[in-house]
């Protein structure tokens, strides 16, 4: 997905996708469960244009 968007929207944008990433990583390690399968997941965020 590309997007438009300004410097502070950007920011708080990172910043919840960090939140996210520790949420997912705090539920795995607090839940036990039988591990059946390996998944990746990917979220990334960066900026295409040249300042």
């Amino acid at each position: 997905m590309t997007i438009g968007l300004s410097l502070e929207q950007y920011k708080r944008i990172k910043e919840k996708l960090a939140t996210f990433r520790d949420e997912i990583q705090q539920e795995l390690q607090e839940t036990d469960s039988d591990e059946t399968m390996v998944a990746q997941l990917n979220l990334q965020l960066f900026p295409v244009t040249e300042e």
